[in-house]
């Protein structure tokens, strides 16, 4: 057997492989006797006639057989070569058109992937641009707003529905389509959520009201581009929301506070949290989308492919096709997520980070007070789940950026 290895780009190669005549004659004679021992011809008792007859006979199903049973082999074989020139596939070759007669030679060729080269060159003395989101009042306003509303006393209205107000409805008709489900939707008027003509049309509406009126969809391939849609509401009921005052009352109503400046200094300082990760996690991804930017590398055509697979899957499930438009999305989506995979891989090599056993701790008793719960009791009700190679692995990357990022300049963009 002869084989060569031709690069046809950083992660795409072509085997070709080489079998002699003699050692094809072998093989082929072996499968021949085969066919032999199992048919019959005329005259002839089975496993009696000649052999040149046999092929006669059955040249077409025998070479088939042939190829069946060893170009799989020969790809074996050949693969143990390409392991000696530290060539390892991360998938199974995909055998090209070719043709052969039994008594020539056979050249066949495999096309198949490796993890691509990367060298992280430049990693590091970055100037990026970012602008962290602050905290501003009107957060900590809508919060409020949003508590309140979740503690509101609804009761029945029988007057004329106004702005604040809830109606719950029974959509009969879609467009041209009747809807027969009872199924019954809530809208709290003023929110404009499907634009001001369906605020306006349910201002006023009281029970057993049949209004039509249209709605406002997002394309789901743009949201910016907007349609509207005829629909035919049945108004079930109208209701008061009554909003409660913003006090003591209300902050010993919705939680564990003395007053009412208690709540708010909480719902701040939790606002502030939840910025503080959102920014960090967002000086990350800009650090590893500019790693990505400055080390540009091709990733495997066979784990993009896979990586889609797992993630239309469901829409898939739910008989809903894809458009080219978001396919694109996603297909972006999972070359980058497998470009992050491999530059951690690189910078795993070139950074030498420690992870202990108590760093793996800590991250676990972290977990379990977020969750607000007992160290232990944690422990033993996610024993299955809580992997400490994945912890270790987390923590490596994350302690690599915090690296990094030492040695990044983040700029506000004028």
């Amino acid at each position: 057997m002869k084989t060569e290895v031709k690069k046809v780009s950083d992660c795409k190669r072509k085997l070709h492989i080489t079998i002699s005549k003699d050692d094809v004659k072998k093989d082929y004679q072996n499968i021949l006797r085969k066919f032999r021992n199992q048919v019959s011809l005329p005259g002839f008792r089975k496993g009696k006639a000649p052999l040149q007859m046999i092929e006669n006979s059955y040249k077409e199903n025998i070479k088939a057989s042939y190829l069946d049973e060893f170009l799989p082999k020969y790809y074996q074989q050949a693969l143990e070569k390409l392991r000696e020139q530290k060539i390892f596939p991360i998938n199974q070759g995909e055998l090209d058109d070719f043709k052969w007669e039994p008594e020539n030679e056979l050249k066949v060729s495999f096309k198949f992937e490796v993890n691509p080269t990367i060298k992280l060159e430049e990693y590091k003395n970055f100037t990026i641009n970012f602008k962290p989101e602050k905290y501003l009042e009107k957060m900590l306003e809508k919060e409020l707003k949003n508590l309140q509303y979740h503690n509101a006393k609804i009761s029945d209205k029988k007057t004329a529905a106004e702005y604040d107000d809830l109606i719950y409805y029974k959509i009969e008709k879609y467009g041209e389509e009747k809807i027969n489900k009872d199924k019954e939707n809530s809208y709290k008027i003023g929110q404009k959520i499907f634009g001001e003509k369906f605020d306006k049309a349910v201002l006023g509406v009281k029970k057993d009201d049949i209004i039509n009126t249209s709605i406002n969809i997002a394309s789901q391939q743009n949201s910016e581009k907007v349609k509207e849609k005829n629909v035919t509401l049945k108004i079930i009921s109208v209701k008061n929301v009554d909003l409660p005052k913003f006090d003591d009352e209300f902050a010993k109503e919705v939680g564990d506070y003395k007053t009412f400046g208690e709540l708010k200094n909480d719902i701040k300082k939790n606002i502030e949290n939840v910025l503080k990760e959102k920014n960090q996690s967002k000086k990350e991804s800009l650090i590893l989308e500019k790693i990505i930017e400055k080390n540009p590398f091709e990733v495997p055509e066979f784990l993009v492919n896979n990586y889609l697979e797992k993630m239309i899957k469901k829409p898939q499930n739910n008989q809903q096709s894809t458009s080219d438009e978001m396919e694109k999305i996603y297909t972006n989506f999972a070359e980058n997520e497998l470009k992050k995979y491999y530059i951690f891989t690189k910078l795993n090599e070139l950074e030498k980070v420690e992870i202990t056993n108590e760093d793996i701790e800590n991250e676990i008793e972290n977990n379990a007070k977020i969750m607000n719960m007992d160290v232990e009791n944690y422990k033993k009700l996610y024993e299955k789940q809580i992997d400490k190679d994945s912890i270790k692995v987390k923590l490596k990357n994350e302690k690599i950026l915090q690296n990094i990022e030492k040695t990044i300049k983040f700029v506000e963009k004028k």
